[in-house]
């Protein structure tokens, strides 16, 4: 179970809207150990990067929120 870190999404990610597609960049460690845990490891990748359709984005980025204090 991912530990409560302090912060915000910003903090934790690199988050880039590109449109019709959001880049996540994981920058921390504790945003790779989310992300491998909440998110399906099928996700598409873009170099160092999680592309996600903008329809799935925002309940990422408040999926994150939730699990930072």
């Amino acid at each position: 179970m991912t530990m409560k870190y302090k912060g915000t999404a910003q903090d934790h990610f690199k988050i880039i809207n590109h449109g019709s597609l959001f880049l996540f960049k994981p920058v921390t460690d504790w945003a790779k150990e989310w992300w491998e845990e909440k998110v399906d490891p099928n996700c598409p990748t873009f170099g160092d990067g999680y592309a996600v359709e903008h329809r799935y984005a925002e309940d990422i980025i408040e999926g994150i929120k939730a699990d930072l204090v």
